[in-house]
């Protein structure tokens, strides 16, 4: 009987050793998939915390808007010394404005994707400075034309006007 309990004791240490092996390996296995799925969670999370780099879309905006100043501007030649010049002078200038504010926070928000966000500054810029002009003009040519036309209605400055012509003789 010793001899069969001897026997029963080393199967008993072998069937050990086999759970201990098949333990380990399970165990290995666990902590490779663990990593696994880690290294996929961090990887997923990474990319979706990233901000994406794609177009810039509030200079693309900009940048439109400043040539639509341009646009208006050229619009507003034909009109420039009237009340419609007056109109998209002031039109002119604040699409140049919102050209220049949106132009400006492209650049802050993404710099490494600033190329249109600076030509919408740059076209706001120019618009600006072009508003000024046409609004300019526009109101000079406004107080010209009403005096004239105030002028040109009075007797007394036709008068002036028959005088001065006929001393030019």
């Amino acid at each position: 009987m010793d001899n069969q309990n001897l026997q029963n004791a080393e199967q008993v240490v072998e069937n050990v050793e086999e759970i201990k092996q098949a333990a380990e390996q399970a165990s290995a296995a666990a902590e490779s998939t663990v990593e696994t799925a880690a290294y996929s969670y961090t990887a997923s999370y990474d990319e979706a915390s990233e901000p994406k780099s794609g177009l810039n879309v509030l200079g693309l905006v900009a940048m439109i808007l400043g040539i639509l100043s341009l646009v208006v501007g050229i619009i507003c030649c034909c009109w420039s010394a009237s009340i419609l010049g007056l109109i998209f002078g002031i039109l002119r200038l604040v699409v140049s404005i919102v050209a220049l504010v949106l132009g400006i926070i492209g650049v802050k928000k993404m710099p490494e994707k600033k190329g249109m966000a600076i030509a919408g500054i740059i076209l706001g810029a120019i618009g600006l400075l072009a508003a000024f002009v046409t609004i300019i003009i526009a109101i000079v040519g406004l107080i010209a034309g009403t005096a004239s036309t105030l002028m040109g209605s009075s007797p007394e400055f036709m008068e002036m006007m028959e005088d001065m012509m006929d001393s030019l003789d």
